[in-house]
């Protein structure tokens, strides 16, 4: 852990050198678009050092606090109490996902299984594919994300009640996060040799998942609460969704397919979204042999 912090803090510093260095002078914009990529560069340059891509993994949850903030103390003529709102629900957001990394890192030497499959995929390639796939791509999604954001931040409309309403679903869907990731951890306690089937887990296959798309639906509310002619953001939660519905749950679907009860579990669950009077049956607890 302590050098995953060095690594962040040394690539903060770095990429504030590099804005300061390349972009244009006052531009709060221009500062943070170089400042935030050439972090990605960074922290790239720490994976490959400690040969680990995980070394990116908090990035995801990192970058969008510091982002903001940089962005609110940059734009006095935004709506203050809406930069203030907005700025409190993504820390909350991005306190709790980091927690929840830091539970499962198990030091310097863990990796994620798919950037080890990835690697034994790719064989010579993997360095190329692990900046392209695993760090840039992933870095411009997460900016894609904060778009909104920062047309809310921007905005000097009053706060109003689409205010209310993106801070009710952001705190939501942290909380659901929060209450799916502490119930999965508690499951695999357990050892039961099935999949996880109570809790949020017995309406959606992946509620981790739908809080964090959520979590990005209320940023764009936000967007939306600074004026309508921000609607056009909403394909920054919609991009999101693509990444988890099409990319990150395929992948974990594929893993758990072939283990024991999984494919009755598929069966009763929807994959994201929960549907009335679909649920899943009662765990029937650890297999007995024969």
């Amino acid at each position: 852990m302590p050098w995953i912090l060095l690594a962040y803090l040394a690539a903060t510093a770095g990429a504030v050198i590099d804005a300061i260095m390349l972009a244009t002078p006052g531009d709060a914009y221009d500062m943070s678009l170089i400042g935030y990529f050439a972090s990605v560069l960074w922290i790239f340059a720490f994976s490959a050092l400690f040969k680990n891509s995980s070394v990116f993994d908090p990035f995801w949850s990192v970058a969008p606090p510091m982002l903001l903030g940089w962005w609110t103390w940059n734009l006095p003529e935004g709506d203050r109490s809406r930069q203030a709102l907005l700025l409190a629900c993504t820390c909350i957001w991005a306190l709790r996902l980091t927690w929840n990394w830091a539970r499962g890192f198990e030091g310097i030497k863990h990796e994620d299984w798919r950037y080890r499959q990835i690697q034994e995929q790719t064989g010579g390639f993997y360095w190329i594919v692990s900046f392209v796939g695993i760090h840039y791509f992933p870095a411009v999604l997460v900016w894609i994300g904060c778009i909104p954001a920062y047309r809310a931040l921007s905005s000097a409309v009053p706060l109003n009640p689409l205010d209310g309403l993106a801070v009710l679903v952001c705190l939501g869907a942290t909380a659901i996060e929060a209450v799916a990731d502490n119930q999965l951890r508690e499951h695999k306690k357990a050892r039961t040799g099935q999949p996880i089937r109570s809790g949020l887990w017995a309406y959606s296959r992946h509620p981790n998942y739908l809080g964090e798309v959520g979590f990005w639906v209320g940023v764009f509310l936000f967007g939306l609460a600074g004026g309508l002619a921000n609607a056009w953001t909403v394909i920054a939660p919609l991009v999101l969704y693509g990444l988890f519905r099409f990319v990150s749950i395929p992948l974990m679907e594929a893993r758990q397919t072939g283990k024991p009860g999984y494919k009755t579990y598929q069966n009763e669950v929807p994959i994201l979204l929960p549907w009335p009077g679909r649920r899943a049956a009662p765990d029937p607890g650890p297999q007995q042999g024969p």
